[in-house]
């Protein structure tokens, strides 16, 4: 996967090592590829700066933004949930689902969004993926508990946290 990374001229030397990073075993943009191996991945990533301090954005087709004030863990974790958003909105995971076009759509989508992010730091060893994050994040989020319950209890039936999904486990869980 390429990538491109622009951030001003003060945190070039976090910028390098944020490109190491994405070139290791644990990167979040192969791990996210891998999680959804049976997605077609999004070919190129932008990643730019951008001052938001804890929070992340992305743009459509390829852009992600992040704050880069602060560390690569909290850059990492950020990229890996945005990156998510990027892979099912060019797969068009929600569009051949029969999910309607309301907050169920964003509650899906950010759902999802949060588990791969919180598979991820636990992957990364960055914190444990446990149930009580997910859903302070969810409700952080304005996530419809509902919603966030159905994925949780498809995720934990499945045993998913550590695991690879595929579109299947996404058609069973919409």
């Amino acid at each position: 996967m390429k990538f491109k990374i622009d951030s001003p001229k003060k945190y070039r030397k976090k910028e390098q090592t944020l490109k190491v990073f994405l070139k290791s075993p644990i990167s979040p943009l192969t791990f996210v590829n891998k999680f959804y191996s049976e997605l077609d991945p999004v070919r190129s990533v932008n990643i730019k700066h951008k001052p938001i301090q804890y929070s992340a954005e992305y743009k459509t087709p390829q852009i992600i933004l992040v704050d880069f004030r602060n560390d690569i863990s909290y850059i990492a974790l950020s990229i890996a949930h945005e990156y998510t958003h990027l892979l099912l909105r060019k797969n068009k995971i929600f569009r051949d689902k029969g999910v309607p076009e309301d907050q169920n759509v964003y509650s899906f989508d950010q759902g999802l969004a949060i588990f791969t992010q919180l598979s991820y730091e636990d992957y990364a060893n960055i914190r444990p993926f446990t149930k009580k994050t997910i859903f302070e994040l969810a409700k952080y989020m304005h996530v419809n508990m509902d919603i966030a319950k159905k994925i949780y209890n498809d995720w934990n039936k499945k045993k998913l946290s550590k695991k690879i999904i595929s579109p299947t486990f996404l058609n069973n869980s919409l």
